[in-house]
């Protein structure tokens, strides 16, 4: 399991930029384009993530037949043949070629006619079927020759060759594999990545050991295992890479995870600060509101229909306040339909419907003894001012009757 999972690192780091790039652009197209970037994903994903793949490839074909886009419908058919021919299904895979094949006829798509032609003949090779087989890489060939495709001349000589080593002709075998390692080596020097050429050189091994020639059969072994080597180290090179690119991201998205977490909390407790500091001043403004009711009701002459209003008021914005309060709690249990809104209201309605006529009795009640003090102390006033005046004139008669005294004392 572990040597399975190692071998696909390097396909994984090989095709994961391409993998990306595809997929930020996905959601951002439409129509003929997305049927390209849907195809394009799904070939990358065939190597590693068949159903990934095949879901892409299906959810393109269906698009292009929507959009009569016969491009889309073709590298569809192909990369189902793909993912088919891996499994390996044979049948199924040379039934998507072969559909795929008209299409690029139609569409005078040289390049992937040829190339699905060397897929087709590949499947008839496995099945043995080597007059089919060289038929479709001759086809291939002449298609590549025409566009000066040197990579693909290289693939169909290449399987031109094996054919003919199968059929044991050796001489034919030996001079189509020595042109394929010839264009191979011409299109690609770095015998890291040069897998035709490595494919190449095993065929002329095996065919010069059948022809009896040792000493070159020794030759091109000797090659063939040094290329190999030398794209199984760039492979072990890339699947490190890849390890170490992922591990690279996974910290970050970590990092950033973590970050988000404690900014998240640090939002949630601002937000709890802000809250609770706005709940407190509706609180002091519904005291100071009441107490103000209460305390000034009694002081100025406020007409029944105002005290009446003041208290209605205050009793609604009391309930609505109990209302914003209590949403958040009701939200978060998932009770925030219409229905539990509207209930919530009904049942605030009737508590609060006595708080009311209490608070009505209660200040009818302070204004009737506000009312009553304030008439005694009126008569009180009123009662003390006769006093005084009644005072004051009998100290003025007093003083005008020794006035009177006096003045009969002399005479």
């Amino acid at each position: 399991m572990l040597g399975t999972l190692f071998s696909l690192q390097p396909i994984l780091a090989q095709n994961q930029i391409i993998i990306d790039s595809l997929q930020n652009r996905l959601d951002k197209v439409k129509g003929k384009d997305k049927v390209a970037v849907l195809n394009g994903l799904a070939k990358e994903y065939t190597t590693f993530k068949a159903e990934k793949s095949l879901s892409l490839a299906e959810e393109a074909l269906t698009l292009a037949q929507k959009e009569n886009d016969l491009k889309g419908q073709a590298d569809s058919y192909y990369i189902h043949g793909l993912i088919a021919f891996a499994k390996p299904e044979y049948p199924q895979s040379l039934k998507f070629f072969l559909q795929a094949l008209p299409l690029y006829e139609k569409l005078n798509d040289t390049k992937g006619k040829a190339t699905t032609l060397v897929k087709t003949g590949e499947i008839y090779k496995f099945r043995k079927d080597y007059k089919k087989a060289l038929d479709k890489f001759k086809r291939a060939l002449e298609l590549f020759s025409a566009m000066s495709e040197r990579a693909g001349e290289a693939t169909a000589l290449g399987q031109m060759a094996e054919v003919n080593f199968q059929l044991a002709n050796y001489e034919e075998a030996l001079k189509l594999a020595e042109q394929s390692l010839n264009l191979a080596q011409e299109v690609n020097p770095d015998t890291k990545t040069n897998e035709t050429a490595r494919e190449s050189c095993k065929i002329l091994a095996e065919v010069h050991r059948n022809l009896k020639n040792f000493e070159e059969a020794l030759t091109y072994k000797d090659i063939y295992i040094s290329i190999k080597d030398s794209i199984d180290r760039h492979q072990k090179t890339l699947g490190l890479e890849l390890q170490s690119r992922n591990h690279e991201r996974e910290v970050k998205e970590r990092e950033a995870k973590h970050k988000a977490e404690i900014r998240k909390e640090q939002e949630k407790k601002e937000k709890e600060n802000r809250d609770t500091v706005q709940y407190s001043m509706i609180v002091l403004i519904f005291i100071v509101l009441f107490g103000s009711i209460l305390f000034f009701m009694g002081k100025f002459d406020v007409s029944q229909n105002m005290i009446d209003t003041m208290i209605f008021l205050s009793v609604l914005l009391l309930s609505r306040f109990f209302i914003v309060l209590i949403m958040p709690y009701a939200s978060a249990m998932g009770a925030d339909a219409p229905i539990v809104t509207l209930s919530a209201n009904f049942m605030l309605a009737l508590l609060f419907a006595p708080l009311q006529k209490y608070l009505e009795r209660k200040l009818k009640k302070k204004v009737a003894e506000d009312i009553a003090e304030e008439s005694e102390k009126d008569t009180l006033r009123e009662q003390v001012k006769q006093l005084s005046e009644q005072i004051e004139q009998n100290k003025q008669d007093q003083i005008q009757k020794e006035k009177e005294a006096i003045s009969k004392d002399l005479k």
